[in-house]
């Protein structure tokens, strides 16, 4: 992002998830459940893809990043070489993560103060990751080779930001981003996420071209299989997609400053963690956002896929956007329409310690064997094991039983456990929430919902967390 000065059924409720029966997790004050036994799991071999991934999202990303070797927006320099640097920190980021997802297109928007769009800039650090990319399939099978990323990395217009719909939508205007967001959506049969740190203008072009191309229902079907996650607006295409198309999905994150952290996260802990002995990819993130004097993590953009990153993790599921997780949390302002919750940027800062520690051990995969790094536990909530949200009906005056047994850890390493309520707040108390076994009675409040989350962590180096959550429908 540039500053100037520093389910298919959208717009609903519905959650991805497994219903469990109440019979299996609610009981009386006074009865007993069983739990199964659960233990370390071997260490996977150096070609299994992690546990969990499965239902990996498709996601188009659009940056306005600077060159690798940019200068500092508060600093002088010439205008292309110019810009918030943060963009750069969040690409190597994404790419630490690229095994999460189906990386259908990394699209350049315009950005620097000279406002040009230019593909190079990801390529570029496309090339560090490519140096490292032998070291991080050891950890994780899914990690996509350099030259599909190369291959889905597309070039957008100049000229773009800060301008007006009128001025940057419309004939003769189509670039190869937008003709490969409509040829990646036309192929979609699952919802592709187009998440835009930079100006969301190539997503707008393509919404245009059909919309002036094709029949009513195509256009329909188009923009039914979209979901748009919006770090601010940046040009005029954002609010012209929210007025023209009420079926398209929109999530406007404008409180996204809750990523920085420039104290703990600080250039000592940058040079320790990420960029010092960390080969070529952590050579690439940039220690200063918008002056040199003031290093460390900032991150504007990184909550757009980190939003995504939730939901594979079992913390939250990207259909809903009330649960909140890495990337924030929202509100529903109209239909299809979200926008930062009243929490704001706490919603994304309350998770910086994990995340930020996630990311450390991500680099350090991309320099060490498989046996030297530390990998994430596997979190189980009630016997259930993926990353789907399990879905409960408890009656009120029951008492809910939670057990994570058979969370495991693929390095051997020891857990630990916490339970608490988040995002909801009812009246309740969560017995032994520091064991991996605990409990709670569902307070009087017919039809509200509960939403209660499992951390597990491990004692590696550095320490990871894994999640779960569950919802409890109040009967």
């Amino acid at each position: 992002m540039r500053h100037t000065a520093r389910s298919w059924v959208s717009g609903s409720r519905l959650r991805k998830g497994v219903f469990a029966t109440a019979t299996a997790l609610v009981v009386a004050a006074a009865g007993t459940v069983a739990h199964a036994a659960g233990g370390p799991a071997a260490a996977p071999s150096a070609a299994a893809a992690q546990p969990g991934k499965s239902d990996r999202p498709h996601i188009i990303l659009s940056t306005d990043m600077p060159p690798v070797n940019g200068i500092p927006g508060g600093e002088p320099g010439p205008a292309n070489m110019k810009s918030d640097l943060d963009d750069v920190q969040t690409m190597v980021r994404f790419l630490s993560y690229a095994d999460d997802f189906h990386v259908d297109g990394l699209i350049a928007s315009s950005g620097t103060f000279a406002n040009y769009a230019n593909k190079q800039n990801i390529l570029d650090v496309i090339n560090g990751y490519a140096q490292v990319y032998p070291n991080l399939k050891l950890h994780d099978a899914n990690y996509p080779t350099p030259d599909a990323l190369r291959a889905v990395t597309k070039q957008g217009l100049d000229g773009t930001w800060g301008q007006s719909a009128t001025n940057i939508l419309g004939a003769g205007k189509d670039t190869e981003a937008s003709d490969h967001i409509i040829s990646v959506v036309d192929k979609a049969t699952t919802p592709v996420w187009f998440v835009s740190g930079g100006g969301p203008r190539e997503l707008g072009q393509a919404l245009w071209k059909v919309q002036n191309t094709r029949s009513a229902a195509d256009l329909a079907t188009f923009v039914s299989k979209l979901r748009v996650y919006l770090i601010d607006d940046q040009d005029g295409s954002a609010a012209w997609m929210r007025d023209t198309f009420p079926g398209l999905f929109v999530i406007t994150n404008k409180c996204y400053w809750g990523m920085a952290n420039t104290s703990t996260f600080d250039g000592t802990w940058l040079k320790t963690y990420v960029t010092t002995g960390h080969g070529a990819l952590g050579a690439d993130y940039p220690l200063s956002h918008w002056n040199y004097g003031n290093p460390g993590v900032y991150e504007g953009d990184t909550p757009d896929f980190l939003y995504l990153l939730s939901g594979t993790q079992g913390l939250s599921d990207p259909s809903d956007p009330t649960l909140g997780g890495w990337g924030g949390r929202f509100q529903q302002d109209a239909t299809n329409r979200w926008s930062c919750s009243s929490e704001g940027a706490s919603s994304i800062s309350r998770w910086e310690t994990a995340r930020n520690w996630d990311f450390a051990a991500r680099m350090d995969w991309a320099v060490k064997p498989y046996s030297q790094a530390n990998h994430n536990p596997v979190a189980r909530l009630n016997g259930h094991g993926g990353d789907e949200i399990v879905h409960i009906r408890a009656a009120a005056g029951s008492t809910v039983r939670l057990h994570a047994n058979g969370s495991s850890d693929p390095d051997g390493n020891t857990l630990s456990y916490k339970w608490y309520q988040y995002p909801t707040m009812a009246d309740l108390a969560i017995n032994h929430s520091t064991s991996e076994q605990a409990e709670f009675t569902v307070p009087d409040v017919p039809g509200r919902q509960i939403d209660i989350v499992l951390e597990v962590t491990d004692n590696g180096s550095p320490n990871l967390t894994s999640y779960r959550r569950i919802v409890v429908d109040v009967r």
